[in-house]
Formats: C-alpha cells, sequence, structure tokens
C-alpha cells in the first residue's frame, strides 16, 4: 500500500482497475455465455467421437483388442510379447463428452496453447453419412463381437468409428470460430473497457 502511494502511475492503475470492475462483471457475463453456447454446439458435434484405436488399422471399437506389431516400442505392454504391443481404445484428452468438459476443453482452446490436438480431433471423426459405409471387417482379423455371435457395431451408429484423417473437415469452422469470438474479440472487450476508463 505504500509502495501505491508513493507511486502516482502505480495509484492510477489500481484506481482504474476498481473503477473497471463492475464492467468487467458484465463482461465476464457476456464471456459466460459465450462459452455456454459454444460448450452445448461442441457436445452436439462432437460428443463421444474423439475416441480412437492406437492401432491405427484398426476400424472400428469392437476390433480394438488383442495385440498388434509395434516394431518402435511406441505403446509398451505387459501383456502382449516383444515387439508388440497391446490394443487400446481411449479418447483425447480435450473432448466434448459432456458440458463440463466441453467448457473446459474451450477454456483450454481460448489459451491458444495446444489447441491443434482438439483441432485435428473434429477435423479426423467419422462424418454421419460416412459411418455406414465404411463399417468392413478388419483386414487381418474378425470382430470381438462377431468371435461371440453378438451383432457388430455400426451400421449408421457414429460411435465407436476410428477416425480418419481429415474426415470431417468443416468441422475446423467451429474451433476458428470459436478462436476468432472466444479469444480476440473478448480479449478487445477487456481492453476496451479498461482504455475507455483511462
Amino acid at each position: 500500500l505504500r509502495t501505491i502511494q508513493r507511486m502516482p502511475g502505480m495509484r492510477l492503475v489500481v484506481s482504474v482497475l476498481f473503477e473497471v470492475a463492475p464492467v468487467f462483471v458484465n463482461i465476464f457475463i457476456i464471456v459466460l455465455f459465450i462459452f455456454v453456447v459454444f460448450a452445448i454446439l461442441g457436445v452436439q458435434f462432437f460428443a463421444g467421437r474423439f475416441w480412437r484405436c492406437n492401432d491405427p488399422a484398426v476400424l472400428w471399437v469392437d476390433q480394438c483388442w488383442g495385440c498388434f506389431p509395434d516394431p518402435k516400442g511406441e505403446w509398451p505392454s505387459s501383456r502382449c510379447p516383444t515387439g508388440w504391443a497391446e490394443r487400446e481404445w481411449r479418447n483425447v484428452a480435450g473432448n466434448f463428452d459432456n458440458f463440463f468438459n466441453a467448457l473446459l476443453t474451450l477454456f483450454e482452446v481460448a489459451g491458444l496453447d495446444g489447441w491443434w490436438s482438439q483441432l485435428w480431433a473434429g477435423m479426423d471423426m467419422i462424418p454421419m453419412d460416412r459411418v455406414q459405409s465404411s463399417r468392413r471387417p478388419h483386414p487381418s482379423k474378425p470382430s470381438r463381437r462377431q468371435d461371440e455371435g453378438l451383432a457388430p457395431v455400426g451400421g449408421g451408429f457414429p460411435y465407436g468409428a476410428q477416425p480418419t484423417q481429415e474426415a470431417s473437415w468443416p468441422a475446423a469452422l467451429y474451433f476458428v470460430l470459436f478462436v476468432l469470438v472466444g479469444t480476440f474479440i473478448v480479449l478487445n472487450l477487456f481492453i476496451g473497457a479498461v482504455v475507455d476508463k483511462f
């Protein structure tokens, strides 16, 4: 407090921050509204569709089991012999499987740090109209569901399909639009509120 009183410039900055606080509350409500809208859209577009198998030869979740050749040792596993890895069906870290995950993912995207992984995951998901046509047996082995006498997944159901590179490239528009609106415009709102008080 003594330092602030002795430095006129610092005193001005602190006083401006106190004056701008009510405006910041209004801007925060606008930002929250933008995030909620994009989170709801993200759940509608991407929920459950970022999952993938670590074996790129697998096409569906019911084929993602057992071991596959891994000569580089990228997926070490104690359940498979040396040079082989266990297939795993896993989700990306930032996903839209529910509303709260979507909000957290959008917060990470707004930080512009590593948001490319979500962008690529969205662009790689299988579109609804291609799910039926892409349902074909694994080239080397039947699925576990077929081994157990169950009906295979798929048949127009969008979940459980292995992503393909840039299969849904229009999904990039969602992320680019959010970066423009949720990051740059919002940042300008905060800066504009401070500059207006000066």
